[in-house]
């Protein structure tokens, strides 16, 4: 539960740098935990040193506390640092996807840091990431993981760094946390499930005008899952 809440707090946080450490503790929780497969713990530690790297890069940039870091959206970080630093991120980012407690950490990530901070750093990198989401949405209808497909169409808001689409991919993400490690409805299911549906048409409207043809494409793999779900 400590690293949910620890991501939820990086997402509201107003300051870069409490926003970077406390995603960093929430990987850093996971990571020395007890129930921690060997495999993750491994790829969390590769993701937290690349985070830390990251985070160094960025304060060397800035400069010293109490720098101007309020001032990052003005662009004083110019585009070969953006593309550095977000490819640094990509790492820590994929990996916390892949647990579900490290979800909102991935988002504050993706969508506090890399939309708002970095200048022009989620453009620079949607014509990897989304189609990238695409498929693993793809993969995730074929192995009849809807937790996998939430989480896909999640990151794939996200990086269109619209909006609706941060608030549709939000709440699909805050739907698959609520949902647990099984990715079964815990609790009130059908208030979930909805939490859901209603996340995914909001994100795939902010997708919409950012990537058109991807997004008709994931909107016909969830279509497709749905309808695999009807017909199983």
């Amino acid at each position: 539960m400590l690293p949910i809440l620890l991501g939820v707090a990086a997402v509201a946080s107003p300051h870069v740098l409490l926003a970077l450490g406390l995603a960093f503790a929430a990987g850093g929780i996971r990571t020395v935990g007890r129930d921690t497969p060997n495999l993750e713990r491994a790829a969390l530690a590769t993701g937290l040193a690349v985070l830390g790297t990251a985070t160094w890069l960025m304060a060397t940039i800035i400069g010293p506390l109490p720098a101007t870091y309020g001032a990052l959206g003005d662009g004083p970080v110019g585009d070969p640092a953006a593309r550095l630093l977000m490819l640094l991120l990509a790492v820590p980012v994929t990996v916390y996807f892949l647990d579900w407690r490290l979800i909102p950490a991935g988002a504050a990530l993706l969508g506090r840091i890399g939309v708002e901070i970095l200048p022009a750093g989620i453009v620079l990198w949607q014509g990897i990431a989304m189609p990238l989401a695409l498929i693993a949405g793809f993969i995730a209808v074929r192995r009849r993981r809807a937790d996998w497909l939430a989480v896909a169409l999640g990151a794939f808001a996200l990086w269109s760094g619209s909006l609706l689409g941060r608030l549709g991919g939000g709440a699909v993400l805050a739907a698959r946390v609520v949902a647990g490690p099984s990715g079964e409805e815990r609790g009130s299911g059908h208030l979930v499930r909805l939490l859901g549906v209603v996340g995914a048409v909001v994100a795939l409207a902010g997708t919409l005008r950012v990537q058109f043809v991807y997004t008709v494409l994931f909107a016909g793999v969830v279509a497709w899952a749905v309808l695999r779900r009807w017909f199983r």
